[in-house]
């Protein structure tokens, strides 16, 4: 089975404007497999649905999230970057420091289990139509779209 990457929120929500790009998101995505050495016959979870217990979601995938989260400047040493451009320029001010203060507290027993646990809390604050909006307003191509959307089906 072909590897599917679930970090559609990452992408929807923390690419800044100038980042965002089909092509960089492909560059974080291929960068992070390379270093994790992840293989396309891996079999991820999906992550949105929270009907999977975390104790069987793959490892990798929990260091996928972190590795991505770090190279758009969200997080860094396991640690929110409060002031990480991506949050303002794609929920507004307002809903940014929302999710920031719901957050901000959420940590796990490693770097790769604290972008975890930030994933599930952000995903809170978005649904599927929000997050697939942002995704068709910001250029994604279809190809991407359709990897990311297949997080949240």
């Amino acid at each position: 089975m072909k590897f599917i990457i679930f970090i559609s929120f990452a992408v929807a929500i923390f690419n800044t404007v100038n980042a965002w790009s089909s092509e960089n998101s492909s560059k974080y995505i291929d960068e992070c497999r390379v270093e994790l050495k992840i293989s396309d016959d891996v079999n991820q979870y999906n992550l949105t649905t929270g009907e999977i217990p975390e104790a069987d979601i793959h490892p990798d995938m929990k260091c996928f999230l972190n590795c991505f989260m770090e190279k758009l400047g969200i997080l860094k040493d396991g640690i929110i970057q409060e002031d990480a451009d991506g949050f303002n320029h794609y929920v507004g001010a307002e809903t940014a420091k929302e999710m920031i203060e719901s957050c901000r507290d959420e940590t796990g027993t490693s770097n790769c289990d604290t972008a975890f646990k930030l994933h599930r809390c952000f995903l809170k604050h978005l649904s599927y139509e929000f997050y697939r909006f942002l995704l068709m307003q910001n250029g994604g191509d279809d190809e991407l779209i359709q990897k990311l959307l297949m997080a949240v089906v």
